[in-house]
This record gives C-alpha cells, sequence and structure tokens, in this order.
C-alpha cells in the first residue's frame, strides 16, 4: 500500500513556497519605478548582465521616428549608477547623429530625448525607410558602448511632438531649406 502525505502539510509547504518565491527583489532598481516617455521602443541596460541592484546605464524605449530622409532618437536614458555619465557620441548604421548640446545624465535621474524642448539626436542622411531596422551605437563616456536595434518608425499621430533638425522641419512646413551663396557667379 502507497502512502500519500497528508493534506494539510502539503498545504503549508505549498504556501510556504509561494510566500517565499513571490517576494520582489527589484528594490529600488526596478524598471517601473524609473520614469520615462513610453513609445514603441525597445530597451536595454549598460551592462547587459546587470543584476538586481547592480548599478546600470538604461536606455529605455529607443526608436527613429523618420520624416522623409530626416530621423530623431526618441529615447530616455536612465542613469543608475553612482556617478553622472554623459552621451558622447550616438550613430545609425554608421551614420553620426547630430547631438543637439552636452547629454549628461546624472546619477538617479533620466534625460528624455526627441520630444519637444527635449535634447535631440538627428540625421538628415537616414538610409533606410520606414519598417526597417537600424543599428544604433551609443558611447557613454562611463558606461561604455550600447548597440541595440530599432524600429523606423513614420512621423505622426503620437510622434507629433517629435523634434527633427533645421532642414526637416522646412520640409514638413512646405518650406525650402535656406542656401548658401558661395559668392561665386
Amino acid at each position: 500500500m502507497i502512502r500519500t502525505p497528508h493534506k494539510a502539510a502539503v498545504l503549508a509547504v505549498a504556501a510556504a513556497a509561494v510566500v517565499s518565491l513571490s517576494g520582489c527583489q527589484a528594490g529600488q532598481a526596478a524598471q517601473t519605478s524609473q520614469s520615462y516617455n513610453p513609445v514603441d521602443g525597445r530597451n536595454i541596460n549598460q551592462p547587459v548582465d546587470a543584476g538586481f541592484g547592480d548599478p546600470y546605464m538604461g536606455v529605455r524605449d529607443a526608436a527613429v521616428v523618420a520624416l522623409n530622409d530626416n530621423a530623431t532618437l526618441v529615447v530616455t536614458l536612465v542613469n543608475n549608477t553612482l556617478e553622472a555619465d554623459q552621451l558622447e557620441s550616438a550613430s545609425l548604421d554608421g551614420t553620426p547623429l547630430d547631438l543637439s548640446e552636452t547629454i549628461l545624465i546624472d546619477s538617479g535621474s533620466s534625460v528624455s530625448m526627441g520630444f519637444g524642448d527635449n535634447p535631440t539626436a538627428t540625421t538628415s542622411n537616414l538610409d533606410a525607410k520606414i519598417g526597417d531596422w537600424v543599428e544604433l551605437e551609443l558611447h557613454f563616456a562611463s558606461s561604455g558602448i550600447v548597440h541595440l536595434n530599432l524600429l523606423v518608425l513614420p512621423y505622426g499621430d503620437q510622434y507629433e511632438p517629435v523634434t527633427f533638425g533645421p532642414a526637416a522641419r522646412d520640409s514638413r512646413l512646405g518650406l525650402e531649406s535656406p542656401s548658401v551663396d558661395s559668392g561665386t557667379n
């Protein structure tokens, strides 16, 4: 005859397992405790193997928004390290992006890019079309290099507030960009 354990003992063990395994170990470093503007982008941490409680530079909801040959990087950078860091450069498929200003991310804070008055990383030489994947490369002074493949999304709808460089703004408004007179006739 085969005996089965008493039902009360089995339930007690199961309840203890549920309680001990359900606790959230993320603490203050949980992605859900970091604020950012949600878009249809991708996320990654640097270093990629950072565990809960480890310092990391977070790249949140990264996407490329395009208008003709113009593109803007839409992203939130989350500095969960113990020191300030700086975005030194960015590129898409090897094409450098123009940074509108020095982008310093203080420890424990975030910087959103691409919307409204926020800093921008733009190009007027996008060699991709809507729906293509492009490789983003971000160079941080302290956190190193981040590589991430991003989807090229169309300008419009939720991306109306996206900020482009001057040539893109002029073409969107139906204006010609000012030409430079070389002084020769």
